[in-house]
């Protein structure tokens, strides 16, 4: 194993998708997804690991976590997401709504 390898994190196999009922957290978890596939492709090209690599990695995967126990992540977050995938053809403008309500 050259040293390179030995810095880029290990990828992980993702955990079995269970039907999920709220819509939302479920295009979340499709985007994210690809998202980590292309942050591993990307890091991949490379000879050596990218800085920032494995500090990417953890932060979908501890979204994706919060997402896949059915829960939404913070409002902060949330509205990350939202303003980021806003022009997904699958993303649905009521989402928005989440952020202005109480609670």
């Amino acid at each position: 194993m050259s040293r390179a390898d030995a810095r880029r994190p290990s990828p992980r196999r993702p955990a079995a998708r269970e039907p999920v009922a709220d819509p939302l957290v479920e295009f979340l978890i499709d985007r994210l997804s690809e998202d980590l596939a292309r942050v591993w492709t990307r890091g991949e090209a490379l000879d050596d690991a990218r800085p920032g690599l494995p500090a990417q990695v953890a932060v979908i995967d501890e979204l994706l976590g919060t997402l896949r126990a059915g829960r939404l992540p913070s409002r902060p977050d949330l509205r990350m997401l939202l303003y980021g995938y806003g022009t997904h053809p699958d993303y649905e403008s009521g989402w928005a709504d989440l952020l202005s309500s109480s609670g």
